[in-house]
């Protein structure tokens, strides 16, 4: 296995000629690339990349530091994780509570928006995290950058497959969109318990080999109470769901990926990289793309401090479909196997769901006609609004510069 200080992965540069050929290698084999050359790109009050990711480190890590009781305040009980505050040890690999906490934060929808009809099975309303005033509006700047970043890839990867050029760009407008900020305390642990496991169950139900673990000495926030966590990780071997991942602030060692020839792989990037990997979708709709299984591991040196880290989850629009299933559907039910308490009968749910994609393209480019530039519709990039009466329309076949 290589050790976290000497892997790179290999990289992509946005706007470089040959980026969608090596995109698309990179997805193929390890299945995560390092994507850089978005210089150039600022988030709509004009920050680069670097700098709102700066911004967004210094809010979570000061939420991190918060008292347990103030965090609980941002928690929605009803949300599976999916928004708000998940404390330490709610999540599980296997048998195993993950040794972490996040926040979780989509993008804002204005009001009267027609993908609101999909309320409240999709598009629920965020946790505002009022304790720090600038989390909010950090998180949807970061989102907001992310989204040229996301057009330029999938345009080029499309016309470099010889399809559409919106092919695998246009379903991804107005859908939803996260941020996950994770916080991976630091934390006591047994002398002499660090290891490696073999063979243990991902997600899904693969193998993986060489996965650090100690046993950890753990104390409950609310009560004091120690306990030993036996083979405790920070995040269990997965791959991601949805449509493709985004990931600021992997310099930090402790990620590792199933490499589909040499085992175990882990890695770092440099500071000014963003890491990309496909998720289930990706993996079905993009030839070759693979969907690599991933884990945080704990070792006697990474246990010593905290670790922190920032994903973007892109998703496509719930009722677009991905091999004969609604998205939306494909979804829930990848949560529930992955392990999230989501209840029995919501795919079917999804299906009844009003209007069909096809229909809500149309509604949303009416919709976004009298929108502020800042609000309008990234559809308008794919699609031309025929005739407002009947929200008719057709593809841009031509790439927009």
């Amino acid at each position: 296995m290589a050790t976290a200080e000497k892997a790179q992965l290999p990289e992509a540069v946005l706007f470089d000629q040959d980026f969608a050929a090596k995109f698309l290698e990179n997805n193929t084999r390890p299945g995560f690339t390092a994507i850089s050359g978005f210089d150039s790109i600022r988030t709509r009050d004009g920050r680069t990349v670097e700098e709102v990711k700066a911004d967004m480190y210094t809010d979570l890590k000061t939420f991190g530091q918060l008292e347990q009781r103030v965090k609980d305040q941002f928690r929605d009980p009803t949300g599976s994780g999916q928004r708000g505050y998940t404390p330490n040890q709610q999540e599980q690999s296997g048998e195993r509570p993950e040794h972490r906490e996040h926040i979780m934060i989509a993008q804002d929808v204005p009001k009267g928006h027609p993908i609101t009809k999909y309320r409240p099975m999709f598009y629920r309303a965020n946790v505002p995290i009022t304790v720090i005033p600038t989390f909010d509006t950090n998180a949807q700047e970061f989102l907001s950058v992310l989204r040229p970043i996301r057009r330029r890839m999938f345009e080029d990867l499309a016309i470099h497959l010889g399809k559409w050029w919106g092919e695998f760009a246009a379903p991804l407008e107005d859908a939803e969109e996260f941020t996950r900020l994770h916080i991976y305390p630091s934390g006591d642990i047994v002398p002499g318990s660090a290891r490696k496991l073999d063979h243990v169950r991902a997600i899904g139900g693969e193998r993986v080999d060489g996965v650090d673990v100690v046993d950890l000495i753990y104390t409950n926030p609310h009560t004091g109470e120690k306990r030993i966590l036996k083979g405790a990780m920070r995040a269990g071997p997965h791959p991601d769901v949805g449509f493709y991942t985004l990931l600021v602030g992997a310099e930090e060692p402790g990620l590792y990926l199933k490499d589909t020839e040499e085992g175990a792989l882990a890695f770092t990037t440099a500071r000014d990289k963003i890491v990309g990997n496909a998720a289930d979708d990706a993996a079905v709709l993009i030839p070759g793309a693979n969907s690599a299984i991933h884990w945080v591991g704990l070792t006697e040196q990474t246990v010593q401090r905290p670790r922190y880290s920032i994903a973007a989850f892109i998703h496509r629009r719930p009722k677009t479909e991905v091999a004969g299933e609604f998205a939306g559907a494909r979804l829930y039910r990848r949560l529930r196997e992955i392990g999230y308490d989501i209840p029995s009968g919501l795919e079917a749910e999804v299906g009844k769901m009003q209007p069909e994609d096809s229909q809500l393209i149309g509604q949303i480019l009416t919709f976004s006609r009298n929108q502020p530039k800042e609000l309008k519709s990234g559809l308008e990039r794919y699609y031309h609004l025929t005739n407002p009466k009947t929200q008719s329309y057709e593809k841009i076949m031509e790439r927009v510069a």
